[in-house]
C-alpha cells in the first residue's frame, strides 16, 4: 500500500514528504515555478536530472533526492518550494 493517494498530474504537492515519496518510486515531474518550466527525470544510470526547458545548460545531475532537495533556483532552494511549484505532469 502506498502512503499517499494518488493525484492528478497536476495536483499540488502536500509537502515535502509526498515530493520525495514520488521520487523514491521512479516518478518524473514536470512543474512552472515563478513563470518557468522544470522537469526531473531519471537517467539511465539512475541519476535524477533537474533541468530548466528550453534551457539545457541549466541540466545539473544528482545522485540522491536528498541532494537534489538543496538544489537551488533563483534564491530558493527546491525542498523550501514544493508547495509552491505548479505541477503540470507527474507519474507515480
Amino acid at each position: 500500500m502506498y502512503k499517499f493517494q494518488f493525484k492528478n498530474r497536476d495536483e499540488p504537492f502536500d509537502g515535502i514528504e509526498e515530493f520525495v515519496d514520488n521520487l523514491s518510486r521512479g516518478g518524473e515531474i514536470g512543474f512552472v515555478y515563478n513563470g518557468k518550466k522544470y522537469g526531473i527525470i531519471r537517467t539511465e544510470a539512475g541519476d535524477l536530472c533537474f533541468y530548466g526547458y528550453y534551457c539545457e545548460e541549466s541540466e545539473k545531475l544528482f545522485s540522491s533526492i536528498e541532494e537534489l532537495l538543496e538544489c537551488q533556483i533563483g534564491e530558493k532552494k527546491i525542498k523550501d518550494i514544493i508547495t509552491l511549484i505548479q505541477p503540470f505532469f507527474r507519474c507515480f
